[in-house]
């Protein structure tokens, strides 16, 4: 049984796009939500969302109860950092003096990679889309 290739490719994937663009929304909306922002309206000219300004009569009450679940959450996940202990091999001098210097270097390293601001996106966006990841990157010189 051999499977023939898809003839019309770029239609496919603008297909794929066009049916995807519908839950792009829904999550951006639900981002917007979780950050406080209610009342919003989708212009489609610029493709952005965009704050939905009440009229002079009417007054809008937004109850959002998850945005108190999700602050609770994601508090309780920021209370603790990791610590950082180099514990030396052995009770040598020389080794003691290394591993400190490494604790050093690796509080040094954390401080200046702003980790903790790091870890506070990815835990928003834990809590936000489920999963979240990390990836090195090299631009340090």
């Amino acid at each position: 049984m051999s499977e023939k290739f898809p003839t019309n490719m770029k239609g496919l994937i603008q297909e794929s796009e066009d049916d995807k663009s519908s839950y792009n929304r829904a999550w951006d909306l639900c981002v917007l939500f979780l950050s406080g922002n209610q009342w919003l309206t989708y212009n489609d000219s610029l493709q952005q969302w965009s704050m939905d300004r009440p009229r002079q009569s009417n007054t809008r009450v937004t109850v959002n109860l998850l945005l108190n679940m999700y602050r609770n959450i994601l508090s309780r996940m920021m209370v603790n950092y990791p610590a950082i202990a180099v514990l030396p091999a052995s009770p040598s001098t020389s080794d003691i003096v290394k591993a400190k210097t490494s604790e050093w270097l690796l509080q040094y390293h954390w401080q200046a990679d702003d980790m903790a601001d790091t870890i506070k996106v990815a835990i928003e966006n834990l809590l936000s889309f489920g999963t979240v990841g990390f990836t090195p990157t090299t631009t340090r010189s």
